[in-house]
């Protein structure tokens, strides 16, 4: 029993971490998207640049590689390529942190829904929350103590599952394997 409320907890505690991450995953995206961008203009100031200009009259090396500034372009541009990867798995693992809390939050009813997005994402406090529910602020905050409880306890049961999944997933790559 007591097992079962520690981890009770602590889901709680992953749901509130997930909620309060909500707002900042937004500006960690665009702040993440005008960094490729960056990238990207960088790799085709490059191209043209460097790639481009063949007949400038310039000495060159034997073959292409040869040439220092062939292969200090050649070295940039694979170091763009990594961070334009390293960018998006970034983006991809904050959109799904995102969607994750989405997907729990549209479990919800509506009324949960809407009084657990203005407390978390509007950061409505509880007269504003009560106002626009045309509730009172303590039946607002009960209800939103019951939204996270439920969602707490879904958010255990997707971990459940994933956990569930990666092990089934182990168990079959170790029969294909030996």
């Amino acid at each position: 029993m007591r097992d079962r409320l520690q981890h009770a907890e602590g889901e709680l505690g992953d749901v509130l971490d997930a909620l309060r991450r909500y707002r900042q995953i937004h500006s960690e995206v665009e702040t993440l998207r005008m960094e490729l961008r960056a990238c990207i203009r960088h790799k085709d100031d490059i191209a043209l640049s460097v790639f481009s200009r063949r007949d400038d009259g310039q000495p060159r090396g034997q073959g292409g590689h040869s040439d220092p500034t062939m292969r200090a372009a050649e070295v940039i541009m694979e170091q763009c390529a990594g961070r334009e990867r390293y960018i998006l798995d970034a983006i991809r693992a904050l959109m799904e942190e995102r969607n994750a809390v989405d997907e729990l939050l549209e479990r919800l009813d509506s009324t949960e829904r809407k009084i657990t997005r203005m407390r978390w994402i509007q950061m409505k406090n509880w007269v504003s929350i009560a106002f626009a529910a045309e509730l009172s602020d303590r039946q607002c905050q009960r209800i939103h103590r019951k939204a996270l409880q439920k969602m707490a306890q879904w958010h255990a049961s997707m971990a459940d599952e994933r956990e569930k999944g990666k092990t089934e997933k182990e168990a079959e790559m170790s029969l294909h394997v030996g």
